[in-house]
């Protein structure tokens, strides 16, 4: 029989004296081993080997190693033997095939050793990993499947707009959302350390031991509660919880809850609105003034008219400085221009958003966050309203977190570094354990010097607590000359490693001498097995969490395919459409709306495919018919490829929207009321005034501060009581009693001015309400003086009449003897009244030609010399405006001394000087609009004036022009 050449080189290592050392050596060893030559042919193989593989050692004489061992496609011997042949080293992985046919992946280390006679052949180990990469990719799987769990959790957990948490069966809060912690106002390790009875007011205390007993019985509980925050404002929250059960029983209860304040007061400010309607004025202060948002109303150049506390005081200055800022003043040198492009887009397109940095006066930058849009008069755009957002400590903590993430990846890329690249351990020690010999890789991994592992024991390289085991490996080896197992070793910087040894006895000529090992680190697959179990229970009780607030949480989820197409929904979902889950699953979202809304559907689509997410509201109609109105969130699902669906979360707000659109037309309605309120109380010959429960006065119409002959600012700095004479002040502590009293109150009241003169007052007053009582006190009062004077002539006059007739009578009785010359008393006493008249008719003659001449120098004191200053004034360059100012004064002068303002004044006495005022400039030939400018009036006040003066002047609804009557008057 021929020998072939690999079966030559066979022989001649086993005829060198190395078979009964390899044979040793390799059969004892748990690694797969072998020997090839420079060929590829197999030339030697150990037990573990050939027990793996299936082919005997003689059959494996016959082959390459190429024809068992795989490549990613085919083992490319060619390019493994030139590596060879060229360095001497070759280390990789590859797929061993068995003679079963079985596959299996193995990592091999090929090392190129001389023989004598300079020949040379290849030692290979290899050593089967194929279990420890279907861990990693089970590891993978798991990690990915529990971060796509552990991300829709998130999602919802922490962006969703509604408390969400957890307690302990005794109320001890153990969980927590992020919408919860803002809303609440503490941080989440204050809340953590409270329980829940700790944000109910006092009052309500007794019912939440109620509740626990009762969701302790039931498992279940829904209904409405109130808490406190941090800052003592009180919040309504409807809440749905439920027991959480573990595996003797409940543990917890989970929560999600909604802020029903806003919802509440909707309501009420709806059911409460026409009470409302004089009161809407402080309501809007206290909240512009209150709201913990940033409110402001600059000019179309940027010049701030008026902001809000929590703004002026959250950038550091009072509100009269804030008053004398630009927005440009606010702004960091760098963002001008973009402050500049911001005037345009308001300016172009009426609203504007986005993100702005603010310097406060501290130096310090805001960051806010602001929707705004123009406020518009009667000719166009006049200012900017603005609401903000500070955004400042919320970007802080998007940074934060994104720190925090890069810095999670790069310690997972540590770990995968340390996890791929593990290597096998190969040690000689003596039969007390003292090492002799240690390959690098060992060295390595423990830290040490070789010299230093040479004044070692094994021993001294495990825990403390492990040595016990360590004397009982010394027995059992030196019995059996074999050992295998687990074993941790302390690396020289303590740290501890877990290795899995296959140790036998090194026999010389008298026993045994030495122990040999041969470990493989597997402390990292030891933390990997650990951990891929810890992972499937957190998935496990993440997907439970997930599907507890999917199913139960009182908000629509639903995800539908990048086309719409639905593919899940929630209880409350299905609930409110009214559809089964299999119904829907033939739908689309946009067969769920209304057919004219189908564009804006396809339009969201394109939208959430380009951005990621969107949000907004839309119609759905249930299968019974119903329209539906929610505000949804949807966001891509991303999968390995790319986005696979879409995930969105919905709040139905139909009830909501239609208590803001009652709202709305009640808020209109108040507008309309308030407007016809100012128009009277801006120009009613009556005093219209409000006080403070003790008098003070807060507010009075124009009539009353021209009348009294202060200014505004001075009567607010006055009491009702100031005004009075001194001799009756002591009768107003009795009126406020009164009034406190009844409600109500009336009668005459005498008032000095600030001339000094003394005015009489006919009062009606009355108590404002509040919500919690009477808040202040609303006066009419009418100006009765002359006529009270006319009053108190005519009383005397009676008076006298009556003393004069009582005399008489008396005197006619006593003295009827003296008839005669009584009746002579009384014609002289006649005479002489005759001629006093006389004397006084006299007298009032020359009172009225004075009078007539006075009148006729003013006249002609205008006419020579203020009218032709005026008309010089209206030849030089006016503006249309001024001009038109010009002319009004012309023409009031001219007026002034004409019997129209008398003679309509005397005939039609009911007309207000301001309806006198628009008559007079009707009758000059002006139009509305051109009043409305010249007396700074609106075109509607003017519209108004005009129906007056026709109803007063007895021509409403005939078809009389009312320039020309009103020429007739005069005429």
């Amino acid at each position: 029989m021929e020998i072939t050449k690999h079966e030559s080189n066979r022989n001649q290592i086993l005829d060198q004296g190395y078979g009964p050392i390899i044979n040793e050596l390799y059969n004892h060893i748990r690694e797969m081993i072998f020997l090839h030559d420079l060929d590829g042919f197999f030339i030697l193989t150990n037990h573990c080997f050939v027990e793996t593989v299936g082919y005997s050692s003689q059959e494996l004489v016959d082959k390459k190693i190429s024809d068992l061992m795989l490549g990613e496609g085919e083992f490319e011997l060619e390019a493994y033997l030139k590596q060879l042949s060229s360095v001497g080293y070759n280390r990789g992985v590859a797929r061993l095939v068995t003679k079963s046919g079985t596959v299996m992946v193995v990592e091999y280390k090929s090392v190129v050793f001389e023989r004598r006679q300079n020949s040379k052949c290849v030692s290979v180990i290899c050593r089967d990993i194929s279990e420890q990469i279907k861990i990693q990719q089970a590891f993978a799987e798991n990690e990915a499947e529990l971060k796509e769990s552990e991300q829709r959790f998130r999602d919802i957990f922490e962006n969703i707009n509604e408390g969400i948490y957890l307690h302990d069966l005794e109320g001890n809060f153990i969980e927590v959302n992020t919408y919860f912690i803002q809303n609440m106002g503490y941080s989440k390790s204050e809340l953590l350390a409270k329980n829940v009875r700790d944000l109910i007011p006092e009052q309500y205390k007794p019912e939440f031991d109620n509740y626990l007993r009762r969701i302790k019985t039931d498992g279940y509980e829904k209904g409405l509660f109130k808490i406190e925050t941090k800052y003592g404002t009180l919040h309504t929250v409807e809440y749905t919880n439920s027991l959480v059960q573990g595996p003797d029983g409940p543990m917890a209860v989970r929560g999600v809850a909604r802020d029903v304040t806003e919802q509440l007061a909707l309501q009420k400010a709806l059911k409460n609105s026409q009470k409302e309607l004089t009161e809407n004025e402080q309501k809007y202060r206290d909240l512009f003034e209150n709201i913990n948002a940033y409110i402001f109303i600059h000019d179309l150049d940027g010049n701030y008219i008026e902001t809000n506390a929590h703004f002026f005081k959250n950038m550091g200055y009072s509100k009269s400085e804030m008053l004398t800022k630009n927005i440009r003043d606010l702004v960091p040198p760098e963002h001008e221009a973009g402050y500049r492009e911001y005037l345009k887009r308001i300016r172009a397109n009426g609203t504007d958003e986005g993100v702005l940095t603010v310097v406060s006066k501290d130096g310090s930058l805001r960051v806010a966050e602001y929707t705004n849009s123009l406020i518009y008069g009667q000719d166009g755009p006049i200012a900017i309203r603005g609401l903000a957002r500070d955004i400042t400590e919320e970007i802080k903590a998007r940074k934060a977190l994104k720190q925090s993430e890069n810095k999670l990846k790069e310690s997972e890329k540590k770990y995968r570094d340390i996890f791929e690249n593990i290597n096998a351990i190969i040690y000689i020690h003596e039969l007390d354990g003292r090492c002799i010999e240690a390959n690098t890789h060992f060295i390595k991994m423990m830290g040490y010097s070789i010299q230093e592992i040479q004044t070692k024991t094994i021993g001294d390289l495990i825990p403390e607590d492990h040595k016990p085991g360590y004397e009982e490996y010394l027995k059992r080896i030196r019995t059996n000359g074999h050992d295998e197992g687990i074993l941790t070793l302390v690396t020289k910087n303590c740290e501890k490693r877990i290795v899995e040894y296959t140790n036998s006895l090194i026999h010389g000529k008298n026993g045994p001498v030495a122990i040999r090992g041969l470990a493989r680190d597997i402390t990292e697959e030891f933390k990997a097995r650990k951990a891929l179990k810890q992972s499937e229970n957190k998935l496990r009780e993440n997907e439970k969490k997930y599907r507890d607030i999917f199913e139960n949480i009182n908000a629509y989820i639903y995800i539908h395919d990048l086309d719409g197409k639905c593919i899940e929904a929630n209880t409350h979902f299905i609930k409110m459409i009214g559809y089964s889950i299999q119904e829907l699953q033939a739908k689309t979202i946009g067969d769920l709306t209304q057919e004219k809304h189908r564009p804006n559907y396809e339009e969201y689509l394109k939208r959430i495919k380009a951005n990621g997410h969107d949000e907004g509201a839309f119609t759905l109609v249930t299968k019974n018919g119903e329209k539906r109105i929610v505000e949804f969130i949807s966001s891509l699902i991303q999968g390995e490829d790319g986005p696979v669906a879409i995930r969105g979360l919905a709040r139905d707000i139909t009830e909501e929207f239609k208590a803001r659109k009652a709202l709305k037309a009640s808020e209109n309605k108040l507008k309309e009321n308030e407007k016809k309120f100012r128009d009277i109380f801006e120009n009613i010959n009556e005093y219209i005034y409000l006080t403070d429960l003790e008098g003070k006065l807060l507010d009075m119409n124009p009539h009353f501060i021209k009348n009294m002959g202060y200014s505004k600012s001075e009567l607010q700095t006055k009491s009702i009581k100031d005004l009075m004479p001194e001799e009756y002040r002591s009768e107003f502590d009795n009126y406020l009693k009164r009034i406190k009293a009844h409600g109500f109150d009336k009668g005459l009241l005498n008032v000095i001015t600030k001339g000094g003169s003394t005015r009489v007052v006919h009062y009606t007053n009355s108590l404002v309400q509040g919500e919690n009582g009477p808040i202040a006190i609303r006066g009419v009062a009418r100006d009765i003086t002359e006529e009270f004077k006319a009053r108190n002539a005519l009383q005397k006059s009676e008076e006298e009449l009556r003393i004069a007739r009582d005399n008489l009578e008396r005197r006619v009785q006593e003295r009827t003897k003296e008839l005669q010359r009584s009746n002579q008393q009384l014609e002289e006493k006649t005479k002489s009244l005759e001629e006093a008249n006389i004397a006084l008719r006299v007298l009032l003659n020359k009172k009225n030609e004075a009078q007539q001449e006075t009148e006729e120098k003013i006249v002609s004191g205008i006419k020579d010399l203020i009218l032709p200053v005026l008309r010089k004034v209206k030849l030089g360059e006016l503006t249309p405006s001024q001009k038109g100012y010009i002319d009004l004064i012309e023409s009031n002068l001219t007026q002034a001394f004409t019997p129209f303002a008398v003679d309509i004044n005397s005939k039609f006495y009911k007309l207000t000087p301001a309806e006198i005022q628009v008559a007079n400039l009707i009758r000059e030939g002006k139009a509305t609009k051109e009043i409305a400018r010249l007396l700074s009036l609106a075109a509607s006040t003017i519209h108004t004036h005009r129906d007056n003066i026709r109803i007063k002047l007895g021509i409403k609804n005939r078809k009389v022009n009312l320039r020309t009557h009103l020429i007739a008057i005069q005429k």
